[in-house]
């Protein structure tokens, strides 16, 4: 049912939280940047950044690019979270 009429994009979104997500933003920045998925992230202070998946991102010329994502780790991989 996900891929019926043949989509070219999809949205894959938390289900467990309210939010207002730019979504118009992402599927603009998504096209442009022609990459496989693209994924909302945000700053948080370490101490939150444990309840949440932490989100590595390429620091050289990599355009924001994901290097390692870690869902919940026991220690602290990056403060920079998926949202």
């Amino acid at each position: 049912i996900l891929l019926e009429g043949n989509p070219k994009f999809i949205f894959v979104l938390n289900c467990d939280v309210c939010s207002d997500y730019p979504l118009h933003e992402m599927l603009t920045f998504h096209a442009s940047h022609e990459g496989s998925a693209t994924i909302l992230v945000k700053e948080v202070e370490a101490h939150v950044a444990k309840d949440h998946g932490e989100v590595v991102l390429e620091q050289e010329g990599g355009g924001g690019r994901v290097v390692h994502y870690a869902e919940k780790p026991q220690t602290l991989v990056s403060s920079t979270v998926n949202c």
